[in-house]
């Protein structure tokens, strides 16, 4: 009987990553990606970002009338009352001005 080795390596695809040593590529989780093939780790969606699914290549951009605050938001949140967000990718909502009104 002959041995089945492995003769060579192959990267995991963009939105997994593994480890030295690894069988198996593991998706990267919710809040965090992997833009590139072959990597040791992901990273976390960006401020005014969010990465709702595990095994995503990409973050998305909050858009107009959401943001998120911090690093590794896996949803963006709607402004809350009184407060808007006319442009995508933002970390904050801004407060309405004296004398105007969100709706």
């Amino acid at each position: 009987m002959g041995l089945d080795g492995a003769s060579e390596e192959e990267p995991c695809g963009a939105g997994n990553y593994s480890t030295a040593g690894a069988s198996q590529c593991v998706p990267c989780p919710a809040g965090e990606f992997t833009d590139a093939p072959g990597q040791d780790s992901c990273t976390s969606a960006s401020a005014g970002y969010a990465v709702e699914a595990s095994g995503s290549a990409n973050q998305t951009a909050c858009g107009p009338g959401t943001y998120s605050a911090g690093a590794g938001a896996t949803k963006c949140a709607a402004c809350t009352e009184g407060s808007f967000q006319a442009l995508i990718g933002q970390s904050s909502c801004a407060l309405a001005s004296a004398g105007h009104l969100v709706g």
